[in-house]
């Protein structure tokens, strides 16, 4: 019988070849090892590293704590340039996020990016916001 998760935090396995930073969104492969995800909807989380922002969540074949995607309150994203606060958020590729996109994240930047790889606060608005 499977276990149940009642935080908002599970430990998954990274699939091999899988370098993952706290902040970048993760999917699960058919194994149910971490990938980073793709620019589409199919994430469960974010990596997280203990609270530290500049830290690698984990390398193949380790076991890395993520962030579900529907736990309460705010949540780290690394983003693949720039973003201004209070911009909507949109999936970007390498498990990343953007101000611009297709598939809308859910989420809204609380502070700005300057540049790729920042880490960023953001807040989650549902995936019906507009502005």
């Amino acid at each position: 019988m499977s276990s149940q998760t009642q935080s908002g935090h599970k430990s998954f396995a990274l699939a091999a070849s899988q370098t993952i930073l706290t902040g970048q969104r993760v999917q699960l492969d058919s194994s149910g090892n971490l990938l980073l995800a793709s620019n589409d909807d199919s994430w469960i989380g974010v990596a997280e590293a203990d609270g530290d922002t500049n830290a690698t969540a984990g390398t193949a074949s380790t076991t890395i704590s993520v962030r579900l995607r529907n736990d309460a309150g705010t949540f780290w994203f690394m983003a693949s340039a720039a973003v201004t606060a209070n911009a909507l958020l949109y999936t970007a590729a390498s498990g990343k996020v953007a101000s611009t996109g297709t598939t809308k994240l859910g989420f809204r930047a609380i502070e700005a990016a300057t540049a790729d790889g920042d880490i960023i606060e953001c807040c989650p608005t549902g995936p019906s916001a507009t502005s």
